[in-house]
């Protein structure tokens, strides 16, 4: 399956970076690199001793920080999805068991 990837060029704190993304990606990654460059003037402004490289590395480690923050997230809610998904499996078949009609069409109403 062919995909339509068109080329881009971000900055990140003044570092080009040259990408090659699905074209349906472009608007976020723009919005990323807005984000990175915001994140890096805030800490630069924060901390104004600190070098390029310390700035990119802390604005690198929010960003990682937040993607396992989401993730930690998300697979919670994965977990809380399939215990429901387990309650309600065992309802059903408990109320299709438990003095239903065997004939009933509908034995959970």
């Amino acid at each position: 399956m062919k995909t339509d990837e068109i080329k881009m060029d971000v900055n990140i704190a003044g570092e080009r970076i040259s990408l090659s993304v699905p074209f349906s990606r472009q608007e976020a990654v723009r919005k990323t690199e807005g984000e990175m460059n915001a994140l890096y003037r805030a800490f630069g402004e924060a901390f104004p001793k600190k070098t390029p490289k310390e700035l990119l590395a802390m604005v690198a480690y929010k960003f990682a920080a937040s993607y396992f923050d989401m993730q930690e997230a998300r697979d919670a809610d994965l977990q809380e999805a399939l215990a429901l998904l387990d309650e309600a499996d065992r309802l059903c078949v408990s109320g299709a068991t438990d003095g239903a009609d065997a004939h009933d069409k509908y034995p959970l109403y």
